[in-house]
């Protein structure tokens, strides 16, 4: 906005009788508090003053930016008027070229573009105050008084005064900001700030050296402010695994990962990442606006036991958050050991030892246990609640804490020889099983037994009477080259031998050896033999085998009486 001030001084006569003892010219620059245009006059203000012209050499439309100018009258005659140069009520203002190349940095879509800021000019008012007339070598005091009506401070204002030849600046100076003589006729008045309501006075000394129309001419410009207003948002990411920290292994177990947005804008092009157990797999997401949240679901089977960790990463444009969750993969383990005699006979008894060890970190629930025997091993008992059918006896531990033992004594037959295995096996459902065994050495022997059956009772002298020598073997293999003999005390003799052949000699019955007894077979051999006095008197029987290699002796003792003595 441009004023110009100007005044006319004349004769003393025309003086006297124009003007009053002084004159005021006030302007005030548009601003977008309002239109400022109609500016009222003030009382002051002498009836010469009329509408003020553009700069010299300007078009209508165009002036100084941000500058206001005002001029004293020509002649008297004119009416007292104060208007702007423009009829919308804002001063001529052409934009600056621009000095520097621009570049394209990107094309905002409409329907993201918003108004930011305008720019505005403080509107200030601006008053020159002087006598109404000049005399020839007198000084004289003029007064640039600027105020600020708005609810804002003025930056970076300056006024720039300037006078004709036919006057002298004497002096200059205002209490506020800075003055400066630039030149021998013109005045710069800088102040960095004008607050808002503030007042500001320039005071200007001049004086007039000869008689001549006056001119005085007042720019002054202002820094002009745009404020724009912009809210900076931030986007956050926060991701949360929710889910149990134990698990059974082989079972399903579903866990929720949350992606959220605590923050105050929209987090663009989410993406989730998730990685368990070796595998991963992602999924986008997309926007996730602030106070937003997205959760998925996750199905986990546990397929290893001990510590499986979930790692899950969100990322967006900028933005990355990653969650771990550690889950114990608990699972029951079952150990079996067995053990047994290294060295067994057939026929005889005996114990297997049976073991089962949780050494997982679960307990074991329906752990069952099967032992599956050899032919030639019988089950006898040992176990509560075991079924034995086809060999295999089995029974089950209803629940084996983990670091738990249980021990089970299982008797058995062993019914014929051989090298003889035995297949022990705890399993859990759905479980490998472990599994032990243990081998016996069982040995067939011939087991012979020898008994000797006397007659019973006291027998007459010279009577026949039968001893029986009774050879079993009981073991499970067969003896053979048994040899048998019987043997009498003085006083008796045998007379013949049945059930083999043999060889009688006094007192003695020697039997040929017997090729073979077969496992659980009996042989009889009888002797005959007569008391030839009375008394008791002895038999032995002697069995001796090579294999095995044995001797057994058996003896009884007969009493005899004579039936002759008594007469």
């Amino acid at each position: 906005m441009t004023v110009q001030l100007r005044t006319l001084v004349w004769a003393g006569w025309v003086i006297g009788w124009l003007f009053s003892s002084s004159y005021l010219v006030s302007a005030q620059q548009p601003s977008i508090y309002g239109d400022t245009s109609a500016i009222p006059e003030s009382p002051d203000l002498p009836s010469v003053l009329k509408r003020s012209s553009p700069l010299p050499g300007a078009d209508a439309g165009e002036s100084a930016p941000n500058t206001s100018r005002r001029t004293l009258p020509d002649t008297a005659a004119d009416a007292p008027e104060l208007l702007p140069a423009h009829e919308n009520g804002t001063a001529p203002y052409t934009a600056p070229r621009a000095t520097t190349a621009s570049r394209t940095i990107g094309v905002v879509p409409d329907s993201q573009r918003v108004a930011l800021a305008q720019s505005a000019t403080v509107p200030l008012r601006v008053e020159l105050i002087g006598p109404p007339s000049l005399s020839v070598g007198k000084s004289a005091r003029l007064q640039l008084v600027v105020s600020n009506p708005s609810p804002s401070a003025a930056r970076e204002v300056v006024f720039s005064i300037s006078v004709p030849g036919s006057l002298e600046i004497i002096n200059s100076g205002s209490e506020i900001g800075e003055v400066k003589r630039s030149a021998e006729r013109r005045i710069d008045w800088q102040m960095t700030e004008l607050a808002a309501g503030a007042r500001a006075v320039l005071e200007i000394e001049v004086t007039a050296r000869h008689e001549a129309p006056v001119e005085l001419l007042v720019d002054w410009t202002q820094r002009s402010l745009a404020t724009a207003s912009i809210r900076v948002v931030k986007p956050l990411l926060q991701v949360t695994i929710h889910g149990p920290d134990e698990i059974l292994y082989g079972t399903r177990q579903i866990y929720t990962i949350s992606v959220a947005n605590p923050g105050t804008g929209p987090a663009e092009n989410v993406t989730l990442d998730v990685v368990s157990g070796g595998a991963g797999q992602g999924k986008r997401l997309g926007t996730i606006g602030p106070g937003g949240e997205q959760q998925i679901r996750m199905e986990l089977v546990a397929r290893d036991a001990g510590w499986l960790e979930i790692r899950a990463t969100a990322s967006a444009d900028g933005l990355r958050q990653e969650a771990t969750r550690r889950v114990l993969v608990r699972r029951a383990e079952l150990a079996v050991s067995a053990y047994g005699p290294e060295l067994a006979f057939a026929g005889t008894p005996g114990v297997y030892q049976i073991e089962v060890a949780n050494v997982g970190n679960a307990t074991a629930q329906e752990a069952e246990i099967s032992v599956r025997l050899p032919a030639g091993v019988t089950y006898v008992k040992g176990v509560d609640g075991a079924a034995a059918s086809a060999g295999r006896v089995t029974w089950k531990i209803r629940g084996l804490a983990a670091g738990e033992r249980q021990k089970y004594a299982l008797e058995v037959h062993f019914d014929k020889p051989g090298e003889l295995v035995a297949q022990v096996q705890a399993a859990l459902p759905g479980e490998v099983a472990s599994t032990a065994s243990l081998t016996t050495r069982v040995d067939a022997v011939a087991d012979l037994k020898l008994e000797v059956h006397d007659p019973q009772g006291p027998q007459p002298v010279g009577q026949d009477a039968v001893y029986e020598v009774r050879i079993t073997n009981r073991g499970s293999k067969a003896a053979s080259d048994v040899k048998v003999l019987g043997q009498y005390s003085r006083g008796i003799e045998p007379v013949r031998a049945e059930g083999a052949q043999a060889q009688i000699v006094p007192g003695q019955v020697i039997f040929a050896p017997l090729p073979r007894i077969e496992p659980g077979q009996t042989v009889t051999l009888r002797i005959v033999a007569r008391a030839e006095a009375a008394g008791n008197h002895r038999f032995r029987a002697t069995i001796q085998a090579t294999d095995p290699g044995i001797e057994l002796i058996a003896e009884e003792t007969t009493p005899f009486y004579d039936r002759t003595a008594g007469r």
